[in-house]
């Protein structure tokens, strides 16, 4: 995408230890010590019970010959990290994060097989990532290091056609490694006129490695640099005008197979205050987003690798008005994306895996919200989402319609003394699931709710209570054939002391 982050990280670390407890044999455990110039963190949760995140069908030859569920259990997940201050323009940073779990998927009919388990995949996902940051408020540069392995083994105990395969054993192990660099300046050419521009260089590499798989036999090794320049000129026309010029060209070298790309793209913006309280605005941008290895060269058993897939190109359109008055934050948001060979994930029911491929994508819509602040202990926000999201796959030749068409948030906070307690909830309405080579049908809408509250009897303690899924609905969150459902109703506890 087109545009400038400026990601600023925080300094030093506060002096805390923290432990949690929750349904399903939850647990957390964190820790943070430090100063002004060095850090060191640590996070630990894990979930061990099991629980269903999806329900699919078995074909065979068109047929559907089974189903099946799945459960997730045994997760943990471990963070370690550490911040260092080598002088106020220059930090390095280190994190080293650890996870694994297991799915297992089990027959729920034919009555034959039923309760059998299907197969079983645990995973192990290792990664290190490292940066090395300069900031001088005109120079800013990163070096970064990020390198990552996951290996996932398991059972097999029925073929596609739902036939017992006793003994088959399932493995994968793949590595991946990203490293690069980001350099960037700043000019104040004028009042009210400023120019960022910098360069930016990756290299990306994956490496399949050689496992006991009856799936992944060959081991294979991949790699591509991906460069950019870019600029950013923002320049006040008039006290009461403002706008912004966008610019970046993006190429690959030394891809696989030669499939190296290049793209121009850019954006503008105009910013008009009508006055204190009200302010317009108009945005148009191009877009260009590669592929990322994980979905030309996924080495998983489910994941067919899509080699030849393409980069995926759009223009999107924004008009905007933002009004603050009183206590209300009005924003009204009327919007437009074309997007060309959209990437997306295409299940293969007959064949019970999933390859991503290039489809078109396009979506109008309108957006209103509102944060409402009260003199008293209440705050409430909401937001509407009005959309007509669709797709053209190269398998239907039509455009067909994608995801939900109503969206709506909103939430409430309550603040009094040490006790602040807020719930937020998200609705999809008029949704459809749409299958790879049939229309899409509708689907019930889900709702997803989060109540959090936290409790602080002094400045040392804090009290923390988290509740996901708070109605404890079953919902299909996923949006093609394959039916992923919300976690059940789960909450967390947790108790923190600075010292």
């Amino acid at each position: 995408m087109g545009g400038v982050v400026n990601i600023i990280t925080k300094k030093g670390a506060a002096n805390t230890a923290t432990a949690g407890i929750g349904n399903s044999g939850q647990h957390h455990y964190a820790g943070s010590v430090g100063d002004d110039r060095l850090a060191i963190t640590y996070d630990f949760l894990q979930w061990k019970h099991g629980v269903d995140v999806s329900k699919s069908d078995v074909t065979s030859r068109g047929k559907v010959i089974g189903s099946t569920k799945t459960t997730v259990s045994g997760i943990e997940k471990r963070a370690i990290g550490l911040t260092y201050q080598l002088n106020p323009q220059l930090s390095f940073l280190y994190q080293y994060l650890d996870t694994r779990d297991t799915y297992a998927r089990w027959v729920t009919s034919p009555e034959t097989y039923a309760g059998q388990l299907y197969n079983a995949r645990s995973y192990k996902k290792q990664r290190h990532i490292a940066q090395l940051n300069y900031d001088d408020g005109v120079y800013r540069g990163g070096l970064y290091f990020n390198s990552g392995t996951v290996v996932s083994v398991g059972p097999s105990n029925f073929s596609a056609a739902m036939k017992p395969t006793p003994d088959s054993f399932y493995q994968t192990r793949e590595k991946n490694i990203t490293c690069g660099l980001d350099l960037q300046r700043k000019w104040n050419l004028a009042a009210g006129t400023n120019l960022i521009a910098g360069m930016d260089w990756q290299r990306e590499s994956f490496e399949r490695l050689p496992a006991h798989s009856t799936t992944v036999k060959q081991a294979g090794s991949y790699s591509r640099n991906n460069w950019g320049i870019f600029a950013q000129l923002t320049h006040d026309f008039t006290p009461k005008d403002t706008g912004i010029l966008g610019m970046r060209e993006t190429w690959t070298s030394g891809a696989n197979d030669d499939q190296n790309y290049h793209n121009f793209s850019a954006s503008g913006q105009w910013l008009h205050r009508m006055d204190k309280e009200n302010n317009w605005y108009v945005n148009i941008a191009q877009s260009f987003i590669m592929p990322k290895f994980a979905q030309i060269y996924g080495a998983s058993q489910q994941a067919v690798p899509a080699e030849h897939l393409k980069p995926q190109k759009g223009i999107n359109y924004e008009l905007g008005w933002k009004q603050n008055h009183g206590a209300h934050e009005w924003r009204l948001a009327l919007f437009h994306m074309d997007i060309d060979d959209n990437i997306a994930a295409s299940w293969n029911s007959a064949k019970s895996d999933y390859t991503y491929a290039n489809e078109d994508f396009r979506n109008t819509g309108l957006e209103l919200s509102d944060k409402i602040s009260t003199s008293g202990s209440m705050s409430y926000h909401w937001g509407i989402t009005w959309q007509n999201p669709e797709i053209r796959a190269s398998s239907k030749g039509y455009w067909d319609r994608k995801y939900g068409r109503l969206q709506l948030t909103g939430g409430a906070s309550y603040r009094s003394g040490k006790l602040t307690s807020t719930l937020d909830a998200s609705y999809l309405g008029y949704r459809v699931q749409a299958p790879t080579q049939e229309h899409s049908y509708a689907i019930k809408p889900y709702l997803l709710t989060t109540w959090n509250t936290i409790y602080q009897p002094d400045d040392r303690q804090k009290i923390t209570l988290t509740v996901n899924n708070l109605l404890d609905r079953h919902d299909i969150i996923s949006h093609s054939t394959s039916r992923y459902y919300c976690a059940p109703a789960s909450y967390m506890l947790n108790y923190t002391y600075q010292f």
